[in-house]
């Protein structure tokens, strides 16, 4: 458990917490007296003191019923007389677990059956199933939902699904609320037909007015709470990060700013294999605040009532805790709402060494590199397929990774020189959009002494998204604009000598080209020096002749430009590569050489970090140190799955089905320091350690994780 008589809110002195709740597979019947007949809040309880929970969501209201004696929703009929929020928050009082009142907003159905002047209505004049309008009286609804729960005592409330709808209509067009909002605060008719997004300047003005929309719905039912008990905490469930887009009606910052912390959920079945990246984002849209990350029981989804292996479980709650955040495991109670006991006995494990390592969590980690992330890429370059541009951050991410080099996120609202200043260096990846302050704020950081990495269409695109004649950084990289393939099959031969740094070819072979497939440019040098070569696929006669398919990218065919470019600015150095080995890593052509090269330059940029690592490139290195102390931790955490298989083509969802982790790999790994610590320390009993060095430690790990603690 948290430690006791901590002043500090509780969400800033816990690591571990769950989220229990029934779970309905689809909608519910309003007079399924079975549904949740068995929920119990004494047993919740009681299961998380046992197994260490420190903290508990309780599931009072989704989009159906409330849980709880409520004057304004439907209580469950299995629930009978009982008080599930109640019963919660009796069994906890005096025990120190905080009780956090879990409240729907959005998807629901009782409210959009009862009040149908609430719901939304898109572009087309019809109404969304199950949304409802949030400039409407929905608000107010909200409010004195959330005033009904405080009266129980309750110490936050999380609130979830604050979105615009996952499908189209994006958005709400209603005559009765938002089209008039729109005219009193733009002075024009709110843009109707078409009903798709027009990608101009009238569209510009919807996705800002969708943005303000759900934050002006957030601060509303924060000051109603706030004003009856300023002392309670608030979450917003936060769809400002990958692989959300404009559609849920959020971005970065803007609507990370509402909430006391910063929740999100996370998985490799959910929304992406973010482990540890959420955490990072989640810190960069709200720096003073805490990353929670939220992650599933479950071996597939959400509302499934199966159990992960505890190495799987272990793995993810543990490079969360490593990148400074905090974690809920949602679980789902079953139909009739009883517990899972394996779920709470594996869960219970996990939990219990996060108690005994609690020491070792939450300082903050050594960060290396800033991964640049841009909302305005995402919402104009990315438009309805924001995968364009996220799956380069996501392969940026997972090339750090297993490179062993530790990373944040840097994100363009509120861009500044201190927030660069803070890493050695900034990667862009396909950074498609930069505005003139960006790339003054960039040229600033370089000259000031930072490295600046940028790929792919980096600055080739205009604000709305329209291809300009040149890139926004050329005079910055030193580079030219010279043609834009159409392809994605284009490779890179890093030759040998004629003064490529030796950095960028290790571990790379000089005589053949790889593949980095993705988007690139052709540039030519303009005051930067030029290395290596892009080299287009080649094409069929067939193919040239317009008649056939580019099915699979082609062989290496000719050369059309340097593969790297390097400017020297003041302190600093600019590195810039046309083509994407970032987004490589996430299409289905991905190499290990992709991922080398990304390594390579970023260690060209910087050659001697505070920490090096060399592992197995399924381990993942975090370096953490305290503010004020001169102790130095490396967390490693592996994550080394049985081999995955595919499903039929046919089956809806990704061709490749994931296998999770059972057993806890054993593998060798050396750790690097640039100061000389006198004192080695690990936290496995089992993990094995010796001096290489003053500076070099070489070990023997067996398990999913492990600290090296080095002292002076």
């Amino acid at each position: 458990m948290a430690p006791s008589g901590d002043p500090a809110p509780w969400y800033r002195r816990t690591f571990v917490g769950m989220e229990v709740g029934p779970s309905p597979e689809s909608e519910l019947d309003p007079e399924d007296a079975e549904f949740a007949r068995h929920l119990s809040g004494s047993e919740v309880v009681e299961q998380q003191l046992r197994i260490g929970s420190e903290y508990l969501v309780v599931w009072a209201r989704d989009p159906e019923f409330a849980y709880y004696d409520s004057r304004l929703c439907p209580k469950a009929p299995g629930l009978g007389d009982r008080d599930f929020l109640r019963e919660c928050v009796d069994a906890a009082r005096g025990r120190g677990l905080p009780i956090i009142a879990y409240c729907r907003v959005q998807h629901e159905g009782y409210c959009w059956r009862q009040h149908p002047e609430w719901r939304m209505v898109g572009c087309d004049g019809k109404e969304k199933r199950n949304q409802l309008c949030l400039n409407s009286g929905y608000a107010e609804f909200i409010k004195q939902v959330a005033l009904e729960m405080l009266g129980y005592g309750v110490q936050g409330f999380h609130f979830d699904m604050l979105d615009l709808s996952f499908g189209e209509p994006h958005g709400c067009y209603c005559a009765t609320n938002c089209q008039p909002r729109f005219l009193r605060e733009y002075g024009v008719p709110m843009p109707t037909p078409p009903c798709s997004a027009t990608w101009d300047e009238p569209w510009d003005r919807v996705l800002e007015f969708l943005y303000n929309t759900v934050e002006r719905f957030e601060d509303d039912v924060r000051r109603a709470i706030l004003a009856q008990a300023p002392g309670v905490s608030l979450d917003f469930n936060y769809h400002g990060r990958p692989p959300h887009s404009w559609h849920t009606g959020q971005r970065p910052v803007q609507h990370a700013r509402p909430s006391d912390f910063v929740t999100g959920e996370t998985g490799t079945h959910l929304v992406g294999a973010q482990t540890g990246l959420l955490v990072e984002f989640l810190r960069a849209a709200k720096p003073d605040s805490i990353g929670q990350a939220v992650i599933v029981r479950g071996v597939h989804g959400n509302h499934e009532h199966t159990t992960r292996p505890v190495n799987d479980f272990r793995w993810e709650v543990c490079t969360h805790l490593a990148h400074g955040g905090t974690v809920t495991v949602i679980d789902k109670t079953t139909y009739d709402g009883r517990l899972t006991p394996v779920f709470y006995d594996r869960l219970g494990e996990v939990f219990g060494e996060v108690g005994r390592r609690r020491a070792h969590f939450g300082q903050p980690p050594l960060r290396e590199v800033g991964l640049f992330y841009s909302h305005r890429v995402r919402d104009w370059y990315g438009r309805e397929d924001p995968y364009r541009y996220h799956g380069a951050f996501y392969g940026a991410q997972g090339a750090l990774g297993a490179e062993h080099i530790p990373y944040g996120v840097v994100l363009d609202e509120g861009l500044s020189a201190e927030v660069l200043a803070r890493f050695p260096v900034i990667y862009a990846p396909q950074a498609a959009i930069l505005s003139e302050a960006e790339v003054g704020l960039l040229g600033a950081y370089v000259a000031g002494g930072g490295g600046l990495l940028l790929t792919g269409l980096c600055g080739l695109y205009d604000r709305m998204g329209a291809e300009r004649p040149g890139s926004a950084v050329e005079e910055l990289a030193g580079v030219r604009l010279v043609g834009r393939p159409p392809a994605l099959d284009h490779w890179v031969r890093l030759t040998g000598g004629g003064g490529t740094p030796p950095g960028l070819v290790r571990g790379l072979r000089t005589d053949w080209p790889f593949l980095a497939y993705g988007p690139a440019a052709v540039f030519e040098a303009a005051g930067a020096a030029a290395y290596g070569e892009l080299l287009e696929g080649q094409r069929t006669l067939r193919q040239r002749r317009g008649e056939a398919r580019v099915r699979v990218p082609g062989s290496p065919g000719a050369v059309v430009g340097p593969a790297v470019f390097e400017r020297a600015q003041g302190r600093g150095r600019v590195l810039l590569v046309p083509c994407s080995p970032d987004a490589a890593l996430t299409s289905d052509y991905a190499l290990p050489e992709d991922r080398r090269w990304i390594g390579n330059l970023v260690r060209h940029l910087h050659p001697e970090p505070e920490v090096e690592v060399e592992a197995p490139v399924f381990v993942e290195a975090v370096p953490t140190r305290a503010e004020g102390e001169a102790a130095l931790r490396v967390h490693l955490i592996a994550h080394a799955m049985p081999g995955a298989f595919s499903g039929p083509q046919w089956t809806a969802g990704a061709l490749v089905r994931l296998v999770r982790m059972e057993d806890a790999p054993m593998y060798r790994a050396v750790v690097r320091t640039r100061a000389e610590y006198g004192r080695v320390e690990v936290l496995g009993e089992r993990t094995q350690w010796r001096r290489l060095g003053p500076r070099e430690v070489e070990l023997t790990v067996q398990d999913v994780h492990e600290a090296v603690i080095l002292r002076p």
